[in-house]
């Protein structure tokens, strides 16, 4: 039980990881969107 617990944790806090830095890329490339946008109006 204590082995799933820890894997659970482990596997949440990779989970945390994944979305923050798919989230940090995801506004860096909308960001860079509409530079281009404002730039091209």
């Amino acid at each position: 039980m204590r082995t799933i617990r820890f894997a659970a944790k482990d596997s949440a806090e990779l989970f945390l990881k994944y979305i923050f830095s798919f989230g940090t890329f995801a506004r860096k490339s909308l960001l860079h969107r509409i530079e281009l946008w404002t730039r091209r109006g």
